[in-house]
């Protein structure tokens, strides 16, 4: 599987994006020619399962982020403008505005949780 890294050259202290794989054999700077071997299996590994661990949580956060938007819609849609009753007490919804809060919080929290890390390699 091909990770998404930055790659930075040294000399001329260029930098872009890159998709790194495994089989490719060493790092070529487009500016200046350089060239640098790949990583070691075991680092290529170690990068690989970190952004594996932070897609499971972007995906974490994004199903939060619409369970909370369904908070969202079943408060608003929880309001009603006559009182039919005044001894009759009517849920005004906190429940759904409490989720609505708490997974929008927890979409924050995990979204961030999955942009932590970005990998640099200098060559």
């Amino acid at each position: 599987m091909p990770i998404p890294v930055k790659v930075r050259c040294s000399e001329c202290e260029t930098i872009r994006q890159v998709q790194l794989k495994m089989e490719d054999k060493e790092f070529v700077c487009h500016s200046c020619g350089r060239r640098l071997a790949n990583l070691t299996q075991p680092e290529f590994a170690e990068i690989e399962t970190t952004l594996k661990k932070q897609q499971v949580f972007s995906y974490i956060s994004i199903a939060c982020l619409v369970i909370s938007f369904i908070c969202l819609i079943v408060w608003i849609g929880n309001t009603e403008t006559w009182v039919s009753d005044a001894k009759q007490q009517r849920d005004t919804g906190g429940g759904a505005f409490f989720g609505f809060c708490f997974m929008m919080l927890l979409s924050l929290i995990l979204g961030v949780f999955a942009s932590l890390k970005q990998f640099i390699i200098e060559f």
